[in-house]
């Protein structure tokens, strides 16, 4: 999990609520010795477990309380709530363990393990620093930097843009990584470095845990890393912009990795977002107009209790009839009462 919460973004004039902005799950095959790494973009429309609303996977953290207790310490009911909005996404398989980092610890971890030699697909430039394409040495702050970058205001190709091509890079980023790290035989000392980050570096894997799992990638083949991302389009909708997952190649992924059938989400499909978009402002406008409504029901209904007016003879240019000059008949009497 990576949050994007850094120390400079104490003071800053922006948002004070941190987010899980990368979630990459980590299946480890023990049997055919491989492990797959599956991205969940931070944007997806889905389903925070155990909430009511419509929220983007990024705010799993936040739903579980955020990241950090009103005194400081890590909240891990906020990142456990990350790992049950991925067994969502998995169609129910557990994910009960995660290792996460914010930006300050990911710059000092990648610093500590001596940076990384790595060939930039393309030039860029972010907050005043800029990056040529080609292979080069970079630090923990050029390695945060290519893992943020996306957009086109930083220069990038347009081929390149866009949050799901940034975490397809985050992943080859993680594998060239772990491929330096293994030449500098630092895989066994994975242990001890996370150690070092206790307050910065969050997990719930017990300190043996962690050491299995360097055992196990000390003896891991770069070429048995799968990658995959359960994608989708981007639209918008519910007035913000929305990552709307590909439910084949997601049901296709999870059938492929874990070899188990899972159920598309109708529900959360593009369609059926426009269906539910659309019913919410039925409901808004329709409650909206409500007094207007009533108050036309109101003039119509007094109307109806007036009078109704009469109507005068039409004047008409035909001349009227002359006077008789003969006198008239004697009016008869009236007959009595009966």
């Amino acid at each position: 999990i990576g949050v994007d919460y850094a120390t400079e973004r104490e003071t800053w004039n922006g948002k004070k609520e941190w987010h899980s902005d990368v979630m990459i799950v980590l299946a480890v095959n023990f049997d055919e010795n491989r492990a797959d790494l599956i991205s969940l973009p931070r944007d997806t429309y889905a389903k925070i477990p155990d909430i009511k609303g419509i929220y983007k996977l990024n705010a799993s953290l936040n739903c579980g309380g955020g990241l950090y207790n009103s005194d400081g310490t890590v909240n891990p009911d906020g990142l456990e709530k990350v790992c049950e909005s991925a067994e969502w996404m998995l169609g129910g398989i557990d994910v009960d363990y995660y290792y996460a980092v914010t930006m300050t610890s990911l710059k000092d971890l990648v610093d500590l393990c001596g940076g990384l030699d790595y060939d930039l697909e393309f030039d860029y430039h972010i907050q005043g620093r800029s990056y040529k394409k080609g292979l080069q040495h970079i630090d923990g702050q050029g390695f945060l930097d290519y893992c943020r970058v996306r957009k086109a205001e930083n220069g990038i190709p347009a081929k390149e843009q866009g949050d799901v091509n940034r975490v397809n890079r985050q992943k080859r980023m993680l594998v060239a990584m772990f491929k330096q790290m293994k030449a500098d035989k630092l895989i066994t000392k994975i242990p001890e470095i996370i150690d070092t980050f206790d307050g910065d570096l969050f997990t719930n894997c017990t300190f043996g845990q962690t050491a299995a799992l360097a055992a196990f990638a000390y003896n891991l083949d770069p070429e048995n890393i799968g990658m995959y991302s359960m994608s989708g389009s981007s639209h918008s909708l519910f007035q913000w912009n929305f990552c709307f997952t590909d439910q084949n190649n997601r049901v296709d992924i999870i059938k492929k990795i874990y070899n188990v059938n899972a159920k598309r989400y109708g529900e959360y499909t593009l369609s059926y977002a426009r269906y539910r978009w659309s019913d919410m402002l039925y409901g808004h406008y329709t409650e909206l107009l409500d007094p207007l409504t009533k108050y036309v029901q109101k003039l119509i209904d007094e109307d109806d209790k007036l009078p109704e007016e009469t109507s005068s003879p039409e004047p008409t240019d035909e001349p009227t009839e002359e006077p008789s000059e003969s006198p008239t008949e004697k009016p008869s009497e009236t007959p009595e009462e009966t």
